[in-house]
C-alpha cells in the first residue's frame, strides 16, 4: 500500500477526481491509499467550485514482483533517526542470505548472514572494526531467498552523511 497526499485544502471545496479508480481507498480525497496490483499512472483532477480554475497532476508507481528494498541515504550520527542501515522485504521475502556493504576501493566494510528482513538488528551502523566510517558512497550487495525458493542478487548504492 502507498499513500498518494496532496497539498489540496478540503476546506476549498473543490472537485477531486482520481483516475484510475482500481484499488483506491477513496476516489474524491485530497490523500487515499492505493494498493495497486501492477504498474500504473494515477492522475488527480482539481477544479475550483465554479470550475473557472482546473489542475492535474500525474505520477507513476511501479510495483515490482516479490523484491527487497532499502534508503539510498542513511545517516548515523547522534539525532537518533535513520542511525542504522538496513533491507526492507516484503512478506514474500523468506531470508536475507547475505548483506554486503563496500568502500569505493572494493573493502568489505559490513557482512551479515542468514537473517531476516525487515530488521534493524541486522544492518550497518557505519562503522568499520570499531570506527566511524567516513561520509561517502557506498556500493552494497544483497542476496535473498523467496518463499518460493527462487535466489535473487539485488545490487545498489547508498549514501552515508554524518
Amino acid at each position: 500500500s502507498l499513500e498518494l497526499v496532496t497539498n489540496i485544502d478540503p476546506s476549498d471545496n473543490n472537485t477531486l477526481i482520481w483516475k484510475p479508480t482500481d484499488g483506491l481507498l477513496c476516489t474524491n480525497c485530497p490523500s487515499t491509499w492505493v494498493k495497486p496490483l501492477k504498474s500504473a499512472f494515477y492522475s488527480i483532477n482539481v477544479a475550483n467550485p465554479n470550475r473557472s480554475c482546473f489542475d492535474a497532476d500525474t505520477m507513476y508507481i511501479k510495483v515490482e514482483p516479490c523484491a527487497v528494498h532499502a534508503p539510498d541515504i542513511f545517516t548515523p550520527n547522534s539525532d537518533g533517526n535513520n542511525k542504522t542501515f538496513y533491507i526492507f522485504g516484503g512478506s514474500c521475502v523468506k531470508i536475507i542470505k547475505s548483506l554486503a556493504i563496500y568502500n569505493r576501493w572494493g573493502e568489505m566494510v559490513f557482512f551479515a548472514k542468514d537473517f531476516p528482513p525487515s530488521n534493524p538488528a541486522y544492518g550497518w551502523d557505519g562503522t568499520f572494526v570499531g570506527q566511524q566510517v567516513q561520509a561517502d558512497t557506498y556500493a552494497y550487495k544483497v542476496i535473498y531467498e523467496l518463499k518460493e525458493g527462487k535466489t535473487v542478487d539485488f545490487k545498489h548504492a547508498l549514501t552515508l552523511i554524518r
